[in-house]
């Protein structure tokens, strides 16, 4: 239990947390969690996913083409959900290499072995805010009817009305409380991992937010 318990002192004492990042295996459980609970929340979030299509085919397909694809869309999702702990690994060694290589240009001491178990701890509140999404879609499931309803407002972007621009939204909508905590607990984290300052640990994460922002905006293009 005791490498769970320090795992979980990341969400609000990321210095606690990094003590225990000198064992090479420190980023099992994290990955392994993280993966769990993002599969499980995909699988409950199929049937919901389903029926906003019917509701509004997406773009370019009729209703009856949609039935006609539906096993197929079926099936698609389903490897997504049985695939997400090789995605998720592979996303988050990304992010710990763009995190590595600012490291190197900005003279910040920190190994990709122990940056890739940062960024796995910090996923876990990537998994809340999956278990978070969830619970809201399920309380209301009964009233979507559009794939937009798929992703809860937990950022500014409550602030804009159904009118408001897309781009806008979409970068409003990024910096939501799990992705500004996310940002917050990572920036510390490689702060007190590698014994610099927190103002150059926030520089050194710039990439991890700036490509996600750009993906964010450049997905609402085609939405």
């Amino acid at each position: 239990m005791k490498p769970i318990l320090s795992m979980l002192n990341i969400f609000i004492d990321p210095e606690e947390a990094v003590k225990g990042f000198d064992s090479k295996w420190a980023w099992v459980w994290p990955l392994l969690i993280v993966s769990i609970v993002s599969g499980i929340v995909g699988w409950l979030m199929v049937p919901i996913a389903i029926q906003a299509m019917q509701y509004e085919p997406p773009r370019g397909l009729t209703r009856e083409q949609l039935q006609a694809a539906m096993p197929r869309i079926q099936l698609m999702q389903n490897i997504a959900v049985f695939t997400t702990p090789i995605s998720t690994g592979v996303m988050m060694a990304i992010w710990a290499a763009l995190i590595a290589a600012a490291c190197a240009v900005m003279d910040i001491k920190a190994t990709f072995p122990k940056l890739f178990t940062l960024v796995a701890h910090c996923g876990l509140i990537n998994a809340v805010q999956a278990v978070a999404t969830y619970i809201v879609l399920h309380l209301k499931r009964d009233d979507i009817q559009s794939l937009k309803q798929l992703a809860p407002q937990f950022g500014l972007d409550l602030l804009l009305g159904d009118n408001a621009n897309k781009q806008l939204a979409a970068m409003l909508g990024y910096f939501s409380i799990f992705q500004i905590w996310y940002l917050v607990i990572l920036a510390l984290g490689l702060a007190y991992l590698s014994g610099t300052t927190k103002g150059k640990a926030f520089a050194a994460i710039t990439p991890v937010w700036v490509i996600g922002l750009l993906m964010r905006v450049g997905v609402s293009f085609f939405n």
